[in-house]
This record gives C-alpha cells, sequence and structure tokens, in this order.
C-alpha cells in the first residue's frame, strides 16, 4: 500500500512542477496596452481593438492564475500521499 501511495504522490508532484513550471513563475505581462489618448474602440495594425485586447488580457490572466493554483495543490496532494506512504511503512 505505501509504495503504490508514494508512486501517487510522486507522480502528482511531478504533474504539479510541470503545470508551476510553465503557467506560474514567472507570468507574463497581461498589459493589454492602450494610453492616454487611445481608447476601446482604436483598432491596431493586428486588426484587434483595445477592447478586445483588454478581454483577452483578462481571460489569459485568469487561465494563468487558475493553472498556477491546479499546480500547487497537485504538488501538496504529492506531498500527503508521500507522507502517508512514509507512515504505513
Amino acid at each position: 500500500m505505501s509504495f503504490y501511495l508514494n508512486v501517487a504522490g510522486l507522480i502528482a508532484n511531478i504533474m504539479g512542477v510541470g503545470i508551476v513550471f510553465f503557467f506560474a513563475l514567472p507570468q507574463p505581462s497581461f498589459d493589454a496596452g492602450g494610453g492616454l489618448g487611445v481608447d476601446d474602440s482604436f483598432r491596431f495594425p493586428d486588426g484587434k481593438t483595445l477592447g478586445e485586447m483588454k478581454r483577452d488580457a483578462a481571460r489569459d490572466r485568469k487561465v494563468f492564475g487558475f493553472r498556477a493554483r491546479v499546480g500547487l495543490f497537485l504538488m501538496f496532494v504529492g506531498f500527503v500521499f508521500q507522507l502517508l506512504a512514509a507512515f504505513a511503512s
């Protein structure tokens, strides 16, 4: 039993570390651009408006934050599994 808890903990830890590596540290800049004389209807050369860029940046910020929390949760679960395995043996 302790062997399987230990393996499950290691798998959860490595998955959590991988997620945190890609989505938590360091997070990209979610700056949507703009300035003092530009409103949300301003269209950039790539065809997107400033309002669209702000919505995309807000969505990306939420996605990165959620994935970072999932990674940290997996690392915690992996630690708990390994701790249980140590006490079970």
